[in-house]
């Protein structure tokens, strides 16, 4: 803290506690609603004052916890990595200089979930203790988009003499798999499902409910594929062959990611990559996987990959401010409300992602 900001903090109990002084003083003059007023004031100014100490005390904590905090802040600066977004959390402390990071990716593959994962691989990426990465998956799948993403940005991390492990903790499926596709090893936990490689678009229309109800929809367009996937008519032979072949580029992307990263010829991955999901003695068979564990064992590969035994294991999560929390919390809620609404009203977006509801 410095000397400001104790200045400022002072002056704000100050002020206070004059405010508490005042009430005392003018309590039998004052009417009820000016008193209700004056303690209103009083209150809010102490709901500052204590959200300001407590901001203060956290950021003087995780400042002083990692002595790696100050030169990794420095070396970050220029890559427009916010260092202070994560904690290190070791989970073993060992005498080497290198260490394993822990990542955990759990839910769908969106833009606001990739994001954060690319921050924390970027994060590890730049710290220069951090030998290896050990990516922890639970999803579903997800989004296109990202799931490419996400997988560019492993590369990028192996390029630059990192190594990578991925750990299927769970269901691990699709995009999921797409992103993780290069990971140097893959370990799989004994009792989930992997696999779901291929794509889906899906929507609704509502014409003929329309048409029910006496509603029609106006719509003058510059071409006749403008209004494509509009819920407000009913699909032609040609959109269906347009909403195909974009499908059909983007499947094919996922099975050259596929064969590219676990070396696997075109012609096996299109053999058993019809949107299946397999066991993890079935995956490995398929040579999707090359063991089956727990995170431990996937710990231990990592080590094995950069020859360091001895070296220490961190895990880096997020490190939400006090605010933070409450912003967490409301945005999962509003996350989960979108994602409800989205999976209720299909929107022809192309995803890699199991459904088996479907």
């Amino acid at each position: 803290m410095d000397n400001e900001q104790l200045k400022g903090l002072i002056e704000s109990m100050k002020k206070f506690a004059d405010s508490g002084e005042k009430y005392m003083s003018l309590q039998s003059t004052k009417t009820q609603g000016e008193l209700a007023f004056m303690w209103f004031k009083g209150l809010a100014l102490f709901s500052v004052v204590f959200f300001s100490i407590g901001m203060i005390a956290t950021k003087m904590y995780y400042s002083f916890r990692d002595p790696h905090e100050a030169p990794m802040a420095t070396a970050m600066a220029s890559e427009h990595v916010r260092t202070d977004n994560f904690n290190r959390e070791y989970v073993t402390l060992a005498s080497t200089q290198n260490s394993v990071a822990l990542i955990k990716f759990a839910g769908a593959i969106t833009d606001p979930s990739a994001d954060a994962l690319l921050q924390k691989l970027r994060y590890a990426e730049k710290d220069p203790t951090v030998k290896a990465v050990v990516l922890d998956i639970t999803s579903p799948g997800g989004d296109v988009v990202p799931s490419d993403i996400v997988h560019h940005e492993i590369k990028k991390m192996q390029k630059s003499g990192k190594k990578v492990v991925a750990f299927y903790d769970g269901l691990t499926a699709s995009g999921a798999v797409y992103m993780s596709a290069s990971a140097d090893r893959i370990v799989a936990t004994p009792t989930g499902i992997f696999g779901s490689i291929g794509v889906i678009m899906e929507g609704m229309e509502y014409a003929d409910l329309m048409q029910k109800l006496g509603v029609r929809s106006t719509v003058i367009k510059s071409g006749k594929e403008k209004d494509i996937n509009s819920p407000m008519r009913h699909v032609t032979p040609e959109d269906r062959a347009v909403n195909q072949r974009l499908v059909d580029q983007m499947y094919k992307r996922f099975v050259t990611t596929v064969s590219s990263g676990r070396h696997l010829p075109m012609k096996t991955v299109y053999g058993f990559a019809d949107g299946s999901v397999w066991c993890p003695e079935d995956a490995k068979a398929l040579g999707l996987i090359d063991q089956i564990g727990y995170e431990e064992n996937a710990i231990d590969a990592a080590k094995e990959l950069i020859k360091d035994d001895k070296a220490s294991v961190i895990r880096i999560t997020d490190r939400p401010s006090p605010l933070g929390l409450f912003a967490m919390k409301l945005g999962r809620l509003t996350s989960a409300f979108a994602a409800q609404l989205a999976n209720s009203s299909p929107n022809n977006t192309m995803e890699y992602v199991w459904k088996p509801a479907l």
